[in-house]
């Protein structure tokens, strides 16, 4: 692969004998630009992108298949703070409010 674009992932627009005609951006110059490039096959590897995303999304699948069998919802699911009780020991409890902002010229 050029030494412009290690680790660079594109999409394959032609496929040869020996080599694979792929699309990568390249930065200029705070502009980036899409470039064909020939590689040969050697060089290239697959992207783990995707399966970084079917692994989560199989994950995600798994914990709502368990939490419908536990019969939970998601807002009892995640709460994780307990309740409590707030005692005022015969107070009122008062309400908060922002002080009007005044003008003066």
């Amino acid at each position: 692969m050029p030494t412009v674009f290690p680790g660079r992932t594109g999409g394959v627009h032609s496929v040869t004998q020996h080599a694979v005609g792929t699309v990568v951006n390249k930065h200029v110059k705070g502009k980036i630009f899409a470039k064909g490039i020939k590689v040969h096959i050697e060089h290239i590897k697959r992207s783990k992108s995707r399966d970084v995303s079917l692994r989560r999304k199989k994950m995600r699948k798994e914990g709502s298949q368990r939490e419908r069998h536990l019969g939970s919802t998601d807002a009892s699911a995640c709460s994780t703070q307990r309740s409590s009780l707030v005692r005022t020991s015969g107070k009122e409890p008062g309400l908060r409010e922002p002080i009007p902002y005044e003008f003066m010229a």
